[in-house]
């Protein structure tokens, strides 16, 4: 079934709309122009009928003006002959019509006559002389071929425009239909591109047109923009990948050197600061070695049913020993059950993240709430904290790889853990924000795309 969408249809009918008036203003002035040289040859045939006719009567022809041999011999539909008062002498023609000129010139005259088997208003070509002993002599012929000519014209718009109007609509229609079709299938790729799906390219037709044209430079931009993301991932893997083996080993050596006896204790306060600045430098590789497997792209085909619900309860659950620590209380308040097609385990690392952060920022006797609601689109995860808060102008940076804003730095982490949390998310599509907690900080994780 054709479906054709409104901006589809308008443009369709803006075409129509053009070539129906373009098609209109052709005919009439093909119209125009041909009646118009019509009467133009009329009338000069007459003018030198009338001349000739003058002279012809000035000599006492054996045809009078109104015979019927008269008019059919000099193709006439009607003529009369007149006192030089204007009084009825001979013809056909009783009146001589009050606006026609007595100057030999032709007019064109309406009058009453009988047309298509009524009497109605007709055109008619006059001409009107005066002979040399003072008599006029006026001719006429009817514009028949004119009128004809509109019929002709009239028939041609009907039997020819309005069904090519109604073709070019359809056409117009189906063609539209295909162009958006190539659209929103070139759309529905670029989404997936932008979503981190980089081996995508848009489909190239046979029609080789313009729109193949840029596909294709699209395409061959893509392929050098998906090896040179492919070379800098690869870069940051291999770091991260070659330094968790040599900083296991130095650690592995530290602690071995923490357990023997002769070391004095300052040196193994020292050794204890170096084993905590290598953890914090594996749990760093770790973390990028984390975000590289995520910007890869998951398989979203690996995607099931999960309940939020069930997952929040579990990361409350897995940090309250962590908060009680700190005498922060954590509550969960879900109105309903809300199913997500997601990877349930990446979707725990994210929440469990943001919570983290959480606990690191609320001040001891805090509060943690984690609300699931629904809104029109799809389920909301909101995590507020009663910490400090993170101002409006960062907001947007904590997101960023290594990103620390200054209230943060003397807090222990890595400057990774938001960002392994929106790559999680792009990957399902969904997203986040965050808003003011007044006070503390608020965070939304819209379960949707």
């Amino acid at each position: 079934m054709l479906k054709v969408s409104w901006p589809s249809f308008r443009r369709t009918l803006i075409y129509a709309t053009v070539f129906i008036v373009s098609s209109s203003v052709l005919f009439l002035f093909v119209y125009w122009k041909a009646a118009a040289d019509e009467i133009e040859r009329i009338e000069a045939l007459l003018e030198l009928q009338g001349s000739a006719l003058s002279v012809y009567q000035s000599d006492q022809a054996r045809l009078q003006p109104g015979d019927r041999a008269f008019n059919e011999t000099f193709r006439l539909s009607a003529s009369g002959l007149f006192e030089s008062n204007g009084a009825y002498l001979r013809g056909d023609l009783r009146d001589i019509p009050p606006d026609l000129p007595i100057d030999g010139r032709s007019h064109l005259i309406e009058s009453i006559g009988q047309e298509g088997g009524g009497a109605g208003r007709i055109q008619v070509i006059m001409v009107a002389n005066r002979l040399t002993n003072g008599r006029m002599l006026v001719i006429a012929r009817n514009a028949t071929q004119v009128v004809n000519l509109e019929e002709t014209v009239k028939k041609a718009l009907v039997l020819g425009v309005l069904p090519l109007s109604l073709l070019s609509i359809v056409t117009g229609a189906i063609f539209s239909q295909y162009m958006n079709r190539r659209l929103k299938t070139a759309q529905q790729c670029l989404n997936d591109i932008k979503g981190g799906r980089l081996h995508r390219r848009l489909p190239v037709s046979a029609a080789k047109d313009e729109l193949d044209q840029l596909a294709k430079a699209v395409n061959d931009m893509l392929s050098e923009l998906e090896y040179a993301v492919y070379e800098l991932k690869n870069v940051g893997n291999n770091i991260a990948h070659d330094l968790r083996t040599p900083l296991s080993r130095v650690r592995a050596h530290l602690e071995h050197a923490q357990r023997c006896e002769e070391i004095p204790p300052d040196a193994q306060e020292l050794i204890e600061r170096a084993i905590t600045g290598l953890d914090q430098t594996l749990a760093i590789t770790t973390a990028m070695l984390r975000l590289v497997q995520l910007e890869a792209g998951r398989n979203s085909n690996q995607f099931c049913e999960i309940d939020l619900q069930e997952i929040l309860q579990e990361v409350a659950e897995l940090y309250e020993p962590l908060a009680e620590n700190k005498n922060i209380r954590i509550t969960l308040s879900a109105s309903r059950t809300a199913s997500v097609i997601g990877d349930r385990d990446l979707l725990i690392e994210a929440i469990a993240n943001v919570i983290d952060n959480s606990v690191k920022f609320t001040p001891n006797g805090g509060e943690i709430q984690l609300n699931l609601v629904a809104s029109a689109q799809g389920p909301v995860i909101q995590i507020h904290d009663s910490g400090p808060g993170i101002p409006r102008e960062h907001r947007n940076d904590v997101f960023k790889r290594f990103y620390r804003c200054s209230q943060s730095r003397d807090v222990p982490g890595t400057g990774l853990g938001l960002t392994l949390v929106a790559a999680i998310l792009k990957l399902h599509r969904f997203h986040v924000e965050i808003c003011d907690g007044a006070p503390g900080c608020a965070l939304e994780i819209r379960c949707f795309s």
